[in-house]
């Protein structure tokens, strides 16, 4: 028999042999790598452990950050899309749109915060008074526990079972606690210190977290479009856009799973509001207002109190019902009063209850008024406690000289000038200078010596009757100097007379000069003692400012600068004005001749329409007539505070233009009938 066999090539067998070409020897490497570190890991199963943990660690602000941002991008989507709706219409500025996202990111922070504040501002405090609640009636419970003991075991005692005797006393207990934390102090302490570490730990990794996010927001659309080219150039395109479409799947599942378990909370909590507020109502109406309506005459016998005010200061009616006729007397004050129209009025001021008090500290305190009154066998029956909050004020300061407590200035002196109340008590870096306050709106000028150190720090207290004491800091920077160079602490800011005696000292051997109007510069001693002096001119009306510098052979220059305000006394200033109702166009018409010359006006019999500002006082008046008003702008340089609707003669300088109108600086005022 003879057997034939087809020829067998090399491509049919193609398909059924085990081909060794590259692909295959991989794939047989990688599987030969995963079983060895399947291996490896069951094996090392700890220590893997330990890496993901430190991996997680490490990452965990990321992830927290991630979990953050999508949680707020829910809220950051529509309020971007309502802010929108509410501002970016055509032709609205470039400033809008990039206000939206950080505007929008920051309510949704705040939005996140509030609520979380709120449920722990709920919760919390229920929570802390039931833990003090419960270790309040926690010895009760203990004493329950022991006699219920005590009944189990004389019951199983006639079962022939006994149980230990336990004395679960307090003291027992206490005494057990307190073995419990001798014995287990070491491990409190290590359990108190491992938890505090986590905390601090969970803390910083939280607001890593909130940082992240914030980039993360701030930057999505920038952040989403870069991963995208990351992906198409990492991995095939027929593999990333599937994998896109299930994130996307994936986050609009969680976006709505989130949303409807918010919404759904919402329903909840409101129809649970609303299930209280109708049991409330109906216990209102079932109980509460029968209570309140019972008596009609309860309301009527309470007594009133309402602040006011008495004597301009703040002050308390109290009214206390009665019948007419009775005295009713208050035991704290000796105060009585006789009921008239079925009540007895009280007028307290409020300062009577704090007078006689050294230093006010606190702002409010609560007044407890104890009524009484004679009944007709000669008795005192005590009425209805009164009780009532007052507040009580601070000394009032107003610092009008610097414009706020921190000022860089050049001078050695500088004058502060502040309004307290007449009267007041003043100190000044612990000395007392009550002497300076002016009797008229309670001025104070205080010429500080400023030294060339940096920050001089000058402390006011002020103490006005009835009132709390208030401090104020202002703080006089110069820079340090080389060359030390001060004037004598009695130099005065004001003049009158045209030209003042300046004295000071500097270092000795230093060669002074003076560069504003002077004369007679003594200069004899400055090489012994350093002093000098000198005769300063003032050519302006209003501030001048003398300026001296001192050299020294290898020293820096030291420059000082000391304003005076020179006005001419009255007499001198006066007779040099000039009829503003006369030169009224001209002097609109030659508005910087006038103020170059520093012409003087009379605003005779000048009616206030207007104050414009109060510190400082600025307003309008009018030189004119009603019916033909001509208005003047005046600054007040006076020591006259303006009223709305008075009659002034004004007399003032030249100083520009206001709203089209003469601007002139009030040197002197003089009330006069209109």
């Amino acid at each position: 028999m003879v057997y034939w066999f087809p020829e067998i090539s090399c491509e049919n067998r193609g398909d059924t042999a085990l081909e060794l070409n590259k692909k295959t020897i991989r794939n047989i490497l990688l599987m030969a790598a995963a079983v060895i570190a399947v291996w490896w890991l069951v094996n090392h199963f700890d220590l893997l452990l330990r890496i993901l943990n430190a991996i997680l660690s490490i990452l965990s602000p990321i992830l927290i950050g991630l979990i953050l941002a999508f949680i707020l991008n829910l809220l950051l989507n529509p309020l971007e899309r309502l802010w929108n709706r509410l501002f970016l219409k055509e032709g609205s500025k470039p400033i809008v749109k990039k206000l939206r996202r950080p505007v929008c990111l920051l309510l949704s922070f705040l939005i996140v915060l509030g609520v979380i504040f709120a449920v722990c501002f709920v919760v919390i405090p229920r929570l802390g008074s039931t833990v003090v609640d419960m270790v309040n009636t926690i010895s009760d419970y203990v004493k329950t526990l022991d006699v219920r003991y005590d009944d189990l075991r004389v019951s199983l005692e006639q079962y022939a079972i006994t149980l230990p005797e336990i004395d679960l006393g307090k003291n027992d207990l206490l005494t057990k606690l307190t073995d419990l934390l001798a014995k287990g102090g070491s491990a409190l302490l290590n359990t108190t210190i491992s938890v505090t570490t986590s905390v601090l730990s969970a803390v910083v990794n939280l607001l890593m977290g909130v940082v992240f996010s914030i980039y993360i927001l701030a930057q999505k659309e920038t952040l989403a479009r870069q991963l995208k080219k990351l992906l198409y150039l990492t991995f095939p395109e027929q593999k990333v856009t599937p994998f896109l479409a299930f994130l996307g799947r994936v986050s609009r599942t969680f976006s709505q799973f989130i949303t409807g378990q918010t919404i759904e909370a919402v329903i909840l909590g409101t129809l649970v509001l609303l299930g209280m507020l109708g049991v409330a109502g109906w216990l209102a109406v079932a109980f509460v207002i029968p209570m309140l309506t019972a008596d009609q005459n309860v309301d009527e016998r309470t007594a009133v109190v309402i602040p006011t005010i008495r004597d301009d200061m703040a002050a308390h009616t109290v009214t206390i019902p009665g019948e007419d006729g009775q005295r009713i007397t208050i035991r704290e004050l000796r105060t009585s009063a006789i009921v008239t129209g079925g009540v007895a009025t009280f007028d307290i001021l409020d300062h009577v209850w704090y007078d006689n008090y050294e230093d006010y500290l606190q702002d409010t305190m609560t007044v407890t008024l104890t009524p009484y009154v004679i009944t007709d066998s000669g008795k005192q029956q005590a009425l209805e406690p009164i009780h009532y909050e007052i507040d009580i004020p601070l000394s009032p300061i107003e610092l009008s000289t610097p414009d706020s407590p921190y000022q860089v200035v050049s001078t050695a002196l500088y004058n502060i000038v502040f309004y307290v109340r007449e009267g007041s008590t003043v100190t000044i870096n612990g000395e007392d200078y009550s002497d300076l306050v002016n009797t008229e709106g309670g001025k104070v000028s205080y010429n500080a010596t400023v030294q060339p150190i940096g920050e001089n720090n000058f402390e006011i207290r002020v103490r006005s009757q009835y009132c709390r004491e208030n401090t104020l800091t202002v703080t006089l920077y110069r820079e340090k100097q080389e060359i030390p160079l001060d004037l004598a602490s009695d130099i005065a800011s004001t003049n009158d007379d045209g030209f003042m005696t300046v004295r000071g000292t500097t270092l000795p051997g230093a060669v002074v000069k003076v560069l504003s109007p002077y004369s007679d510069l003594d200069i004899t001693n400055t090489a012994v003692d350093g002093s000098f002096s000198f005769v300063a001119k003032f050519d302006k009306i209003g501030v001048n400012t003398i300026i001296i510098t001192a050299d020294y052979p290898g020293k820096a220059t030291t420059r000082v600068e000391h304003n005076v305000t020179y006005v001419p006394n009255v007499d001198i200033y006066s007779r040099k004005a000039w009829s503003m109702k006369d030169m009224y166009t001209n002097y609109m018409d030659n508005l910087s001749t006038r103020v170059a010359n520093q012409q003087i006006y009379i605003c005779q019999k000048a009616i206030v329409t207007s104050i414009e500002t109060t510190k400082p006082q600025r307003a309008f008046v009018n030189v004119g007539t009603e019916e033909s008003p001509m208005l003047v702008y005046v600054e007040n340089g006076s020591r006259t505070t303006w009223e709305v609707g008075k009659c002034y003669d004004l007399y003032g300088d030249a100083y520009g233009m206001y709203d089209s109108k003469p601007w002139l600086i009030v040197r002197y005022t003089y009330e006069k009938e209109p």
